[in-house]
């Protein structure tokens, strides 16, 4: 069983969602969802995990983690954006951390909203 598929199976019992109506809300099949549970099948396209980490009230990036996919929203921000990989390369060679990267990007949007306010107020 894959990592993926053990954390929906065990989610979707633990909320108590069966496997057909679960497969319904996505739109695939009860056979698909049992098989990619149980490591049978891969993962479905990131629009799917995404709906599967609502209807399993869990963080979509955790899921697509697992299924080893990317949001097709990062993956938008990384091809329109040619710095952004390099960005995240020099992080990860330079070992920051998430958290000190959280905390920086915290302080950035502290002091723009700042600068907000002060053009609000001119």
């Amino acid at each position: 069983m894959s990592e993926f598929g053990k954390f929906i199976r065990e989610r979707r019992e633990e909320l108590g969602i069966s496997l057909r109506g679960f497969a319904k809300q996505i739109g695939v099949s009860g056979a698909y969802i049992s098989k990619m549970e149980r490591g049978m099948d891969s993962a479905p396209e990131p629009g799917k995990i995404i709906k599967m980490a609502e209807i399993l009230q869990t963080d979509p990036d955790i899921l697509l983690a697992l299924a080893q996919k990317m949001d097709p929203k990062v993956r938008d921000i990384l091809q329109n954006n040619p710095g952004m990989p390099a960005f995240l390369r020099t992080a990860s060679d330079k070992n920051i951390t998430l958290e000190e990267l959280e905390k920086a990007l915290a302080r950035v949007v502290a002091d723009r909203d700042k600068q907000g306010d002060r053009d609000g107020h001119e």
